[in-house]
């Protein structure tokens, strides 16, 4: 038995993950009734009125007015709701499609963000170092301070080992081996509970908490940016192999339609909507952008592209699904806005399975600039919700 599962075991471990529990009842599905809470949780009304109690005096949740209690004539309950000015979460995405500072308050609603723009990446020491600063104004401008912090969230698009916090391999980025956890640490200049997770488990995180995936139980989650990565939620958590919650599963070869193998990015990612010249070198940013807003403007060539290379990924996807076994299969990223994409990868999926096997849907986890990695950044403070 591990140290942390011992831990767990002990009186102190079951309080914490209680409290843990109660406080994501309250912050995904409230408000709440304590009665609610306790029945939802399994525990006693005394557990939930103790752990509430704490809760309240922390400042991370509020009583709301009361109200009658459903099914109870004669009684009234006190919802229970998370206390937006009960502090702050930062979020830091770092991508070659966005690079983004966030403050966002504990009822995931943005307070202030920062879209940065960088020519290169290699240098990742200079890029956390400038990402850090921009951090450090948003909470000097828009905080009283760091002390509200209730930790921070950095989301990388490459593999990263979470519990290390360091990102393995980030081919967009020219990254490998950077224990970003420890150099944001050392760059912020102030003590803040940091967590380092991929993009696509960040994503899917985040969908399970506040967008397709709320009240299910398991998720796919494809990432469709500039390289196809993917992530499994089974049983409400993560699937892991050596400490990896997701996978750059762009390099698989696939075999198309055609009959042709090609690499999954090539036939179904962005090489393949923006053509020969974008299979030929590594596509950009911009040009991907740039091809998605003339696919919505009609641009025949584009749109052409555009549902192939989605009818491609509902291909390789269908052979997955009756192994993971999702509720919901999510595309994100910004191959997600065409809804030429993903409406082919659906019917690619319900030609492969029928139509009721899986719903194929674009990410729900959108917004304007710096959103993104605000709703990761909430989804994935383990140090408050504790469930990822």
């Amino acid at each position: 038995m591990t140290d942390g599962a011992l831990r767990e075991r002990t009186p102190g471990g079951v309080g914490l993950r209680n409290r843990r529990a109660a406080l994501r009842e309250i912050a995904l599905f409230g408000p709440l009734p304590r009665i609610d809470i306790a029945d939802r949780l399994g525990l006693t009304h005394a557990t939930i009125s103790r752990i509430a109690r704490g809760l309240i005096e922390e400042g991370l949740v509020r009583e709301l007015p009361e109200t009658p209690a459903g099914g109870r004539p004669g009684r009234r309950s006190v919802p229970l709701d998370i206390d937006p000015a009960g502090g702050q979460v930062l979020g830091i995405g770092i991508g070659p499609a966005f690079q983004t500072v966030t403050l966002a308050d504990l009822k995931n609603r943005v307070i202030a963000g920062a879209e940065l723009r960088f020519e290169s990446f290699g240098d990742a020491d200079r890029t956390i170092a400038a990402m850090a600063e921009r951090s450090r104004e948003l909470v000097a401008r828009y905080l009283e301070g760091p002390g509200r912090l209730r930790g921070g969230f950095v989301m990388v698009s490459g593999a990263v080992d979470p519990a290390a916090g360091t990102v393995l391999e980030a081919p967009s980025l020219g990254w490998r081996g950077v224990p970003v956890r420890e150099r944001f640490a050392a760059a912020l200049g102030f003590d803040l509970p940091l967590r380092v997770e991929s993009l696509p488990a960040a994503v899917a995180m985040a969908e399970m908490s506040f967008g397709a995936g709320r009240g299910r139980r398991n998720l796919l989650l494809i990432v469709s940016e500039l390289g196809l990565s993917a992530c499994a939620i089974v049983n409400g958590a993560p699937v892991e192999r050596e400490g990896l919650r997701s996978g750059m599963v762009g390099a698989a070869r696939a075999v198309a339609e055609d009959g042709s193998v090609a690499p999954l990015d090539r036939l179904a990612g962005a090489p393949a909507v923006l053509g020969e010249g974008g299979a030929a070198a590594a596509p950009g940013a911009e040009a991907l952008a740039d091809a998605i807003r003339r696919d919505r403007d009609g641009d025949a060539d584009v749109a052409a592209r555009m549902a192939r290379a989605g009818r491609e990924l509902g291909r390789a996807v269908s052979p997955v699904v009756p192994l993971v076994m999702p509720e919901v299969v999510v595309i994100a990223g910004p191959l997600a806005e065409s809804t030429r994409y993903v409406g082919a990868a659906r019917a690619a999926v319900a030609e492969a399975l029928g139509p009721a096997a899986v719903d194929v849907v674009a990410s729900r986890i959108t917004g304007p600039v710096s959103g993104l990695s605000a709703t990761c950044g909430l989804a994935a403070c383990d140090h408050l919700f504790g469930v990822f």
